[in-house]
């Protein structure tokens, strides 16, 4: 991606929405998402869940993570506290990156071994699309029809 970046940054490499996230866009703010994650303690093989709601964020902290070498383990946001806290334990994730909507259930979905942070993004970036669709999600305590499990992704050639 970043050679991609770097001879095309302004192509698209995904629309969201109405707008268009080019190579250099996301390449910038995946190293950014990348430094605040090591910043705050990850490290190369570390597992990561993201809980996001669909917003370019997601692919800042996905892609940053793969930057740092860490292993990203995407969760979809409306799960239910449950299956939340079984991808936490069977991830074993040392970290949760998320938005002020989902907080509440990810502090209620904490499995017995503690996550050692979760952290709370924020859209600060003038590149940022803004990851505020315009009304909330619904409740993440759904109960969810089955016992999902962690996938992680492998970082083989993504960057």
């Amino acid at each position: 991606m970043g050679g991609r970046a770097a001879q095309d940054p302004d192509t698209p490499y995904f629309h969201l929405f109405d707008e268009a996230v080019p190579y250099g866009r996301l390449w910038r703010e995946s190293a950014r998402y990348a430094a605040g994650l090591k910043r705050a303690g990850i490290d190369r093989g570390d597992k990561v869940c993201l809980i996001y709601p669909t917003c370019a964020e997601f692919f800042y902290t996905f892609f940053g993570a793969l930057r740092l070498g860490a292993v990203p383990v995407p969760l979809y946001p409306t799960l239910g506290v449950e299956a939340t806290a079984n991808i936490f334990r069977d991830s074993e994730a040392k970290a949760v990156v998320t938005i002020g909507w989902f907080r509440p259930g990810v502090e209620e979905s904490q499995p017995p071994r503690p996550i050692s942070g979760t952290f709370w993004s924020r859209a600060t970036s003038r590149w940022t699309v803004p990851c505020r669709p315009s009304r909330p999600p619904p409740p993440t305590t759904w109960p969810s029809s089955s016992t999902p499990r962690a996938a992680p992704v492998s970082r083989a050639g993504s960057c």
